[in-house]
Order: C-alpha cells, then sequence, then structure tokens
C-alpha cells in the first residue's frame, strides 16, 4: 500500500528532532559541495570504548568526526580526547560542532577534546569550509 509523503502531510517542522535531522542534512550537502569525493570515501570507526564510538568520513583536511554514546539522555557529562592520530587534524585546528554551533580548536598537538553531554552526538567538521555556507553562522564558545 502506498502512503502520502510525509513532507506533505503538515508534520512539524520546529521540533529538535526535524531541526537536528535538517542539521545533519546540510552538513553533509556542505561535505560534499566542498569535496566529491565525500560520497565514496568509506566511513571508518577511529576510536571506541565501552560508552562511546567515533567515526570518520572524508579525506584529511575535509574530514567529518562524529562521535556517539549510548549512555542516553540521563548520562554522565565527560570529557574525550581524540588524539589527531584518531581525526587526522592538524594542531590549532579550528572546527565547528554542527549540532550545537560550538567553535573548537584542537591543542598544540592536535588533540580534539570534545565535551559529551546527555548522551548526545558531536559532529566535528573544519570552520574553513563552512565559509559563505550559512551553516552555524551564529557560533558560540571556544574549546582547547
Amino acid at each position: 500500500m502506498d502512503r502520502e509523503a510525509i513532507w506533505l502531510s503538515g508534520y512539524a517542522t520546529n521540533t529538535v528532532l526535524y531541526n537536528w535531522i535538517a542539521a545533519i542534512n546540510q552538513i553533509r550537502n556542505q561535505a560534499i559541495y566542498a569535496d566529491s569525493t565525500y560520497i565514496t570515501y568509506n566511513t571508518q570507526p577511529v576510536y571506541q570504548d565501552l560508552n562511546t564510538i567515533a567515526i570518520r568520513k572524508g579525506v584529511t583536511g575535509k574530514q567529518m568526526i562524529s562521535v556517539f554514546s549510548n549512555l542516553g539522555a540521563g548520562g554522565a557529562t565527560y570529557s574525550l580526547g581524540l588524539s589527531p592520530a584518531v581525526t587526522g587534524y592538524a594542531p590549532s585546528f579550528a572546527l565547528i560542532e554542527i549540532t550545537t554551533c560550538t567553535a573548537y580548536t584542537t591543542d598544540a598537538a592536535g588533540y580534539l577534546s570534545v565535551a559529551m553531554t546527555n548522551g548526545l552526538p558531536t559532529v566535528f567538521y573544519p570552520l574553513a569550509l563552512l565559509a559563505g555556507s550559512g551553516i552555524c553562522s551564529g557560533v558560540t564558545g571556544l574549546f582547547f
């Protein structure tokens, strides 16, 4: 049985989930625009522990790093340090965490300190590749 397309049904477009999915789609489109090989680059798990997994997609300098937790909404807040061997990011590399539009910078050795909160995922993308995209135009914070 065929169903009506959901975008014709008047679903709410002001919900947290809708906005999160829209942000993820927007950054994916930007990654493809910045590097056409993004589509064919195989996603690679680059870090895991009992509660966290980090994955990488994209060539060096244009890669996206996504970090996921299995702790859920009631989970502890913690900081996860990811080495440059894991992320591929250079020292003092400017990034945007696109689900919150928060600025991050790797430290002098290239380590990325990821703030994990309430079990929410984080998605990092190079700041320089967002110029003119309209993505995260109101950036907040800065972490070293």
